[in-house]
């Protein structure tokens, strides 16, 4: 019997998480024991009283209340050190387990001896339109330096790889970055061409968006994604991470220690010179011209 713990950030989620923790529930089996590690960071709407009065006598369920809001990775940070699994998954109190998944990524961990990570649909909030299906490709680390490959709520990992990753920076706005940074730096992870979680976009999401402006939605990541890589720094400093954070400021027009980055000559290279000569927002612009123009043809 293996056991896994899944730990869940619970933040204003009252319309949506019943439903994920019972899509976790359903995951248990004679070969799978399920815990799942709950912690409510301040919640102001239902969400703490909705989860305490249907699990309050679980026994597989633990459950812990912030009183302030502290963010997101300090509940998981908290949520961590509830779980007693031997497996533990990262997951968003508004998404949905897929059936099945527990098992695939349990073994495919136990097979490889390392973290495992599978593909997402992302849907509505009703869960009823897909948006998009994505598989996890695999990660080095100039592809994890450049930016996050690995979606947190589709991997399973085992603990003993955890006690380096946590606790998570809680000045960091979301974790998955931070958690696939350091399992490619330890070479403890692998991909399969499973999908394992309903991802659920909405208004609120912290990260991934459907629709809209690109260049608004881009923005939005690559702020907050500076002060990510100041802490990945600490975790291993390449001089990719330069470039990384090149990309970025140029996006933003601030600016930046190189232009011209030859090795590896690649889109991202592309993209900082075209940023950097014609403003990230002109970019943009010519690129939904082209898309307009081939619309029509």
């Amino acid at each position: 019997m293996n056991k896994v713990s899944y730990l869940i950030g619970l933040y204003n989620k009252e319309s949506f998480v019943l439903d994920c923790v019972e899509s976790i529930l359903l995951e248990a089996s004679d070969n799978i024991e399920i815990e799942v590690c709950i912690v409510d960071d301040g919640s102001t709407d239902n969400s703490y009283n909705l989860v305490f009065e249907k699990y309050k006598n679980n026994q597989n369920i633990k459950i812990f209340k912030f009183e302030n809001n502290k963010g997101k990775n300090a509940a998981y940070n908290k949520a961590f050190t509830m779980a007693t699994g031997e497996y533990i998954c990262i997951f968003g109190a508004d998404d949905v387990v897929i059936p099945g998944r527990t098992e695939k990524l349990l073994n495919s961990s136990i097979e490889y001896n390392t973290a495992i990570y599978g593909g997402l649909i992302a849907k509505d909030e009703n869960l009823e339109e897909i948006y998009y299906k994505r598989f996890t490709n695999p990660q080095n680390i100039y592809s994890i330096s450049m930016g996050n490959g690995l979606s947190g709520g589709c991997v399973i990992i085992p603990k003993k790889y955890c006690y380096d990753i946590f606790p998570i920076p809680e000045n960091l706005k979301f974790e998955d970055w931070w958690i696939g940074y350091y399992l490619v730096k330890m070479d403890k992870v692998k991909t399969i061409n499973e999908y394992v979680t309903y991802y659920r976009i909405g208004l609120n999401n912290d990260c991934g968006f459907h629709g809209g402006d690109i260049y608004d939605n881009i923005k939005k990541d690559y702020i907050r994604h500076l002060d990510y890589i100041k802490e990945l720094r600490s975790v291993l400093n390449t001089p990719y991470l330069d470039k990384s954070e090149d990309l970025r400021n140029a996006f933003l027009g601030k600016p930046t220690k190189k232009i011209f980055y030859i090795k590896p000559f690649d889109s991202r290279s592309i993209r900082i010179i075209l940023f950097k000569i014609l403003g990230a927002k002109n970019v943009y612009n010519i690129f939904y011209l082209f898309k307009r123009i081939l619309n029509k043809i």
